[in-house]
């Protein structure tokens, strides 16, 4: 059985900039959660919960209706890549703590930029955070000022538990890192080999996945923004203007209906790649929170029979 999660940077337009605005909240996600009840997938939504953007506050009826219908709701932050120990373990266990107000108790993380090392790996077993998406395997970028998104050379494909002093290595720490797939040979250019929805050929890509390398964990990372129109995307992803920008553009939005605001061929694709996948034979969609138990009970077993064969 090959398990596929879908899972959800669910964020502002531009979700390190304070004036973000979030079109793709207000007319992106509930088109989403209509794919995901036609295909019966129970998605991992990221809820963005830090200091530039509180997504629970903001969209709370939405976020109240996630777990009703199954879905997972796990943590997301940015501004993490410049941050000092101590600034990122302030803003990861802030947002937990708000998330835990809100009713929710998060156990999965995936950081902004995908940033992620051993200091943010020791913040999130303090807060009870036992699953991790944030590797890519074999990426690594930085700031133009060469300040280090993220550094995932050499990491495992397959799910590990990280060292605490290389996150790229298998270890001892008791948070599973479910890694993010990625075809080795691109370069990340606008999420190149990695299945991030409505991009072409994404069914090839996930054969690629599925039938050659035949990894038994898919994951497909969505950003709502990116199923904006062409407009609506370019306003929507500059810094440009600040709060003018944002109050204009929020205006527009509320006058305009909102196909103007969605790229249709971005939920054709993205529909295609999902029935893709459905028609595959032993495929199950599950979550983060539920492929990390599954791995986590394989690997207690396979230890229990190691330990009897002894």
């Amino acid at each position: 059985m090959t398990n596929v999660c879908v899972t959800i940077d669910t964020e502002g337009d531009i979700a390190s900039y304070k004036f973000s605005t979030f079109l793709g909240m207000s007319v992106i996600v509930p088109k989403l959660l209509e794919l995901f009840s036609k295909y019966n997938i129970k998605a991992t939504f990221f809820i963005q919960e830090d200091e530039i953007c509180q997504i629970s506050s903001l969209f709370s009826e939405l976020c109240n209706s996630l777990e009703d219908y199954g879905h997972e709701i796990g943590f997301h932050a940015h501004g993490l890549e410049r941050a000092t120990v101590e600034k990122k373990e302030c803003i990861i266990t802030d947002g937990i703590q708000r998330l835990r107000k809100f009713g929710v108790e998060p156990v999965s993380f995936r950081a902004g930029r995908y940033h992620f090392d051993g200091s943010v790996l020791k913040i999130l077993e303090k807060n009870r955070i036992k699953y991790d998406s944030s590797v890519v395997p074999g990426l690594r970028e930085c700031f133009s000022d060469g300040t280090v998104k993220c550094d995932h050379l050499g990491a495992p494909y397959q799910p590990y538990y990280p060292a605490y002093e290389n996150h790229c290595k298998q270890g001892s720490s008791k948070v599973l890192e479910l890694p993010i797939n990625r075809y080795p040979n691109l370069l990340h250019h606008n999420c190149s080999g990695i299945l991030a929805g409505g991009q072409g050929n994404e069914e090839v890509l996930f054969d690629y996945f599925y039938e050659i390398r035949k990894d038994q964990l898919i994951i497909i990372n969505l950003h709502p923004w990116h199923g904006l129109s062409v407009v609506a995307y370019r306003f929507a992803r500059t810094e440009k203007y600040g709060m003018l920008r944002k109050y204009a553009l929020g205006s527009i939005a509320k006058l305009v209906s909102s196909g103007f605001l969605i790229n249709r061929s971005y939920i054709t694709r993205l529909d295609n790649l999902f029935r893709h996948i459905s028609e595959k034979n032993n495929i199950a969609y599950t979550t983060i929170r539920a492929a990390g138990e599954s791995i986590e009970l394989q690997t207690k077993n396979e230890l229990s029979r190691r330990d009897g064969n002894l």
